[in-house]
């Protein structure tokens, strides 16, 4: 295995993710300063750097290239890419006229309780079935940047396209837990180590994250997404009423349907 090439697929994602190099080390080999090893002509076991490319092959955006030079292997079946890599290659984006199941708004719309806002059409016409929640949010912020840049800009439609890619990556698996969080870490602009910090924390009966900080954000999201780890935690039920309380549109008090 090339080391330099292993560093150059690691900036490529880097560069992709707006992330560092050392953040980008963590992630895939549990090491920030593992690539700037390699670059000071460092080396690696063949196993370790297998997983550093299985890592990245997993969590790989199916709009990006894969470089040259490396094998790409398949991504795991449950890894984010894996939906991903399917959709990309039969051509799917988000489909009008399907019902969607599972995913933000579990409140059903009572009133006076913080939740995330019901997706617009667009978004509802994704089956989370058939569409990774990374492809759904991607889709839904590509609408909000094709509304911010718009002559003039549509600033309702982008702020319906950004509650859409929080309610997206808010999506959960059969078992009640959250479907992929690197989509809802996308959905709300936080590193995936803001969501890690909410997941260690959340047995800490006397933990509040400081008000205003992105894990407030991150744990209003999860206690709204319905995840069974957080929905009735405290903590995330004050990070949602404060929200909310703030005006946070994102968390907004809802009304009787």
């Amino acid at each position: 295995m090339d080391e330099i090439r292993l560093v150059d697929l690691a900036q490529t994602f880097a560069d992709e993710q707006g992330i560092s190099l050392s953040r980008a080390g963590a992630l895939a080999a549990s090491d920030g300063k593992f690539f700037r090893r390699l670059s000071d002509g460092r080396t690696c076991t063949v196993r370790l750097a297998n997983s550093v490319i299985q890592w990245f092959s997993d969590h790989w955006p199916a709009d990006l290239p894969w470089p040259d030079g490396v094998d790409r292997p398949s991504p795991s079946p449950e890894s984010p890419a894996a939906g991903l890599i399917e959709a990309h290659h039969s051509g799917e984006y988000p489909c009008e006229g399907r019902t969607s199941s599972g995913g933000g708004d579990p409140s059903g719309g009572r009133r006076g309780t913080p939740s995330l806002p019901s997706p617009s059409l667009p978004a509802a016409g994704a089956d989370s079935k058939h569409e990774h929640p990374m492809k759904r949010v991607k889709a839904a912020l590509d609408r909000r940047h094709a509304a911010l840049t718009a002559d003039p800009p549509d600033w309702e439609a982008a702020a319906v396209a950004a509650a859409d890619a929080i309610w997206a990556g808010a999506a959960l698996r059969r078992d009640g837990r959250l479907a992929s969080p690197d989509a809802l870490c996308l959905a709300l602009g936080l590193d995936r180590e803001v969501y890690d910090y909410c997941r260690d924390r959340r047995r800490d009966e006397a933990w509040l994250p400081r008000r205003g900080m992105p894990a407030e954000t991150m744990l209003a999201a999860l206690g709204a997404s319905g995840d069974v780890r957080f929905a009735s935690l405290p903590a995330a039920r004050a990070a949602l009423r404060a929200l909310a309380q703030r005006g946070d549109v994102r968390f907004a008090e809802r009304s009787a349907a």
